[in-house]
């Protein structure tokens, strides 16, 4: 069966659903904010689902991550990521200067042209 979704009823579920899966896990360690799935951090080096760098304003994002949300929403790793880094951004209240990203042709910068079609 299929079902048609409005994009802004679609953006809700999506953050409903991070909201969900990660807000309870949310750490700040020094100068990073760090999301995780698990909620646990066993050394500074365990990688985050979610990572923010107060310091240099990076935003990074586990690429398992953006394919969980690409394939439960039906979405492109683009359009994933993008969703995701609004999710932040509207958690948060902090806008990153870039954002590490396999699937944005390297590091995305918030005033490029967005590449998932809006």
């Amino acid at each position: 069966m299929k079902y048609i979704i409005s994009e802004h009823k679609l953006d809700r579920l999506i953050f409903e659903f991070i909201d969900d899966f990660l807000k309870k896990h949310r750490q700040i360690i020094d100068s990073y904010i760090k999301y995780n799935q698990i909620g646990v951090y066993y050394d500074e080096n365990f990688e985050s689902t979610i990572e923010y760098d107060h310091e240099d304003k990076r935003l990074y994002i586990d690429k398992d991550f953006v394919m969980l949300i690409a394939n439960m929403f039906g979405l492109t790793p683009q359009q994933s990521q993008l969703k995701i880094y609004d999710w932040f951004t509207v958690t948060e209240n902090i806008f990153p200067a870039y954002m590490y990203s396999p699937y944005l042709e390297g590091f995305w910068r918030q005033n490029a042209p967005r590449r998932d079609g809006n």
